[in-house]
């Protein structure tokens, strides 16, 4: 199955290449894969995405602490060459010291001389005064280099706690970072399960569209109608009885009044007749 596979995709590639050139076969190949990888990155959860942040701020502790032993590798390393140089220090200083006793003894011209119980010659003890001063230069030539290596130690270890320092600062604030993003990241969750609630509130039962403010608007509307019909019933321009409650009390006869209409009436078609 995987060497069917591997024969499929190899047919695929020349294919590619035939069709369209190494060159764009392989700019398509990045491209597709630069998509690939935005689209994974833009769809991977976010807790799944966080654990690889800490998975990487975790491993970059890990490099820091192995450059913590090189940088103290180094550091041992300098003050081992510091006691290999203090040791030189001292022997050259007590070759020197010799060698100013021999010389003093040297400039007396003496053909023998007696140091430490031994008789020596004149050309003897100039030997030995040159064997001396020839060990003092290579002491001084092993210090030169001890010197020139302690001085790249101590650099080297100067500028490893330089780098160590800034590393830790920088992983501290890469852990102070995830954590601020972590809780951005939940406030904005809190934010936009909120809105959320609020939109479908919106768009549902209490909705401004919605069926139930349908259903109030036009309870309102027939209410509003009950309202004004009751209002017109009762009416007194429309009932024919127009009373004053707050006018005068009326004293007079209301059937003399009616009588002395009549009358009046009467008397007017009887004035009529006559004339005719």
């Amino acid at each position: 199955m995987l060497k069917q596979l591997l024969i499929g995709i190899a047919i695929v590639a020349v294919l590619c290449v035939l069709l369209f050139g190494a060159e764009r076969t392989m700019s398509y190949v990045k491209g597709g894969r630069t998509v690939l990888v935005d689209g994974v990155d833009e769809n991977m959860p976010m807790p799944v995405e966080f654990a690889r942040a800490e998975a990487e701020i975790e491993s970059q502790g890990e490099s820091i602490f192995a450059y913590e032993d090189k940088v103290a590798d180094l550091e041992v390393r300098a003050d081992g060459l510091r006691g290999t140089i203090a040791d030189l220090e001292e022997e050259l200083a007590e070759e020197k010291r010799l060698l100013k006793v021999i010389k003093g003894r040297l400039d007396e011209k003496q053909e023998t001389y007696t140091i430490g119980g031994n008789l020596w010659n004149f050309a003897q003890v100039n030997q030995d005064a040159l064997a001396r001063v020839e060990k003092c230069r290579k002491i001084d030539e092993q210090l030169a280099f001890h010197r020139s290596i302690l001085r790249d130690l101590e650099t080297g270890a100067s500028q490893g706690n330089q780098n160590l320092a800034e590393a830790r600062k920088q992983l501290v604030d890469l852990r102070h970072g995830l954590e601020q993003l972590k809780t951005r990241e939940t406030n904005a969750a809190i934010r936009a399960e909120i809105a959320g609630m609020a939109n479908a509130l919106n768009a549902g039962a209490l909705g401004p569209q919605s069926e139930l403010e349908n259903v109030m608007h036009n309870i309102e509307r027939r209410v509003a109608s009950k309202e004004r019909r009751a209002e017109t019933r009762l009416s007194p321009t429309q009932s024919g009885i127009m009373i004053d409650w707050h006018a005068e009390v009326v004293t007079e006869d209301a059937s003399a009044e009616i009588d002395r209409l009549l009358e009046g009436g009467d008397a007017s078609t009887d004035e009529m007749a006559v004339v005719r």
